[in-house]
């Protein structure tokens, strides 16, 4: 790429003396210094989040642009307030290199990111919510590939699909432009007519990490109160807000999904039963007119895509799903509640991106489990079964008790969950209250601490056991793998244990450091031993 069709791509406010633009060639773009290449553009981003401790980050913009520029940088681009002069670089530094300011720089290394891949899959969806993202895009994967596409799902559990990708491994659920879009070209050239879904976190579309595409299908799940911590950061007052604004802050970060990824003519399928899908409905509809909006529900049978019935059996999901004049009935081999609303906003995506209706519905029996979701992991001698999920909110929490309670009437439920340190604190009651009133043993423990004090975060965490009774029922207790040790091994029979809150995890994160530790093997270990004795 020439520096001239930077410049004309970014439409810059101010740009530093340079020469014939037409000659000045540049080989990459890189947002961390330490992987600066010789003629690469360094993009210098301010901090869009407080610190794990809580506080408003420093500004150490000068001293990653003087490393950047060591290693080769070329072109520096950043936002309108950096101050040139306080770069700590020598006079030959700065005449060498070209500085260039621009209102969004993450958009701008969204745009130029793409400019040096310029690949993509036939179709890209993405689907954005608190809670359901991973076991929508991984339905929806499985319908693509049950009607014969080939596809891939790309989000917390890594790059997925038929195919190995072992240099593609899990990491942020939205992954940075250059990361994504180096993806996006690996599959463009395995198979041109591809279809690939992803994970479209708030934190991800806050950053711009989506935006080298435009989106032919979009989908809301739902929204709760989670990642508040790193909402609070207000960037342009250099300000820590209260949980309302965060909230706030969090939608709006949703909804750029819809109001400026989503191509001309694309469409947007939002979950009717989430409170906020009329507010979001009615933006689309007014700042987006070309966008086509299907919506479905499991309450309102005016939705395009109607549940008529949802029951839990131990097999899986019985369920029946009304679009149009056509209704067709499946058994969804998934368990969990919940996932009847994921199984039918991927349908409704499915159908947006092309597929008959019945052939989505049907192509539902033949979807795979999903890593650490409900993942039911082993079976105790005396019949209990342990199953492993991610839920670490309150309404997910909600969500798996009430799932277990509606598929195994009568039955013990226990819970082994803890919370996150360093992250939103005000849910941790809710959870507590949440445990106390849905499960019949509770078993508060350690997540990941990160830099907090695990017995003070279980302490607010037993803050909110509040059920009649559930003092007696409800044991604190670290670290994890003993509790989870312990949960198995008074496990009633035939009873029920839930091992919430890391699902898919193979780490836990304490004092700063990460531990490997696995929930699923963990657990099939304890319960191993319980059948040795």
């Amino acid at each position: 790429m020439k520096l001239a069709e930077l410049l004309n791509v970014l439409s810059p406010v101010y740009v530093s003396e340079f020469g014939d633009a037409e000659q000045v060639l540049l080989y990459g773009a890189a947002l961390d210094s330490r992987k600066v290449d010789p003629g690469d553009v360094f993009f210098a981003l301010e901090a869009k989040a407080l610190t794990s401790e809580g506080d408003i980050p420093a500004d150490v913009r000068p001293q990653f642009i003087a490393a950047a520029i060591k290693s080769g940088a070329q072109v520096v681009v950043s936002d309108e307030g950096l101050d040139l002069q306080s770069l700590p670089i020598d006079d030959y530094a700065r005449l060498k290199t070209v500085f260039v300011k621009v209102k969004n720089p993450e958009l701008a290394f969204a745009q130029i990111a793409f400019r040096f891949v310029q690949k993509t899959p036939q179709g890209i969806a993405a689907v954005t919510g608190t809670n359901g993202k991973t076991s929508t895009v991984s339905i929806l994967r499985d319908i693509w590939r049950d009607v014969g596409r080939d596809a891939y799902s790309l989000g917390t559990l890594g790059l997925i699909s038929d195919e190995e990708h072992n240099h593609l491994a899990a990491g942020l659920t939205t992954p940075q432009p250059d990361a994504f879009c180096k993806i996006l070209r690996e599959i463009a050239e395995r198979h041109p007519q591809a279809f690939l879904v992803v994970e479209a976190s708030s934190q991800g579309l806050n950053e711009e990490r989506l935006s080298s595409v435009e989106l032919d299908v979009a989908a809301f799940s739902n929204l709760t109160r989670d990642h508040l911590d790193y909402h609070r950061y207000n960037r342009e007052m250099k300000t820590k807000e209260g949980e309302d604004e965060a909230f706030d802050r969090y939608f709006r970060c949703k909804q750029k999904l819809f109001l400026e990824r989503l191509k001309k003519g694309g469409a947007a399928v939002i979950n009717l039963d989430d409170p906020k899908a009329p507010e979001l409905m009615s933006k689309i509809s007014k700042q987006r007119p070309d966008i086509r909006i299907l919506t479905c529900s499991g309450k309102l049978s005016t939705s395009d895509f109607f549940v008529e019935r949802s029951k839990q059996i131990e097999q899986g999901i019985e369920m029946s799903i009304r679009h149009g004049t056509s209704t067709a009935a499946v058994t969804l081999p998934l368990f969990g509640a919940f996932q009847s609303d994921n199984a039918v906003l991927a349908v409704g995506m499915a159908v947006a991106s092309g597929v008959p209706f019945l052939e989505a519905v049907a192509a539902l029996r033949n979807v795979r489990p999903v890593r650490g979701r409900m993942e039911l992991v082993g079976k105790t001698l005396s019949g209990g079964l342990v199953y492993v999920d991610y839920a670490h909110t309150d309404d997910a929490l909600r969500s798996i008790l009430v799932g277990a309670r509606e598929a195994f009437p009568g039955r013990h439920i226990s819970i082994v969950f803890g919370a996150g340190g360093n992250r939103d604190g005000g849910k941790r009651p809710r959870m507590g209250k949440v445990a106390s009133e849905l499960a019949d043993r509770v078993f508060i423990t350690d997540d990941n601490p990160r830099k907090e004090d695990p017995n003070a975060i279980r302490g607010e965490v037993m803050n909110g056991i509040t059920a009649k009774g559930a003092q007696m029922t409800t044991l604190s207790l670290a670290p994890r793998d003993r509790a989870i040790e312990r949960a198995v091994a008074e496990l009633p029979p035939n009873g029920i244990l839930l091992i919430a809150g890391k699902g898919h995890e193979d780490y836990q994160e304490i004092s700063g450091r990460k531990f490997p530790f696995d929930d699923s093997s963990v657990a099939r270990r304890f319960i191993f031993k319980s059948a040795t004795g």
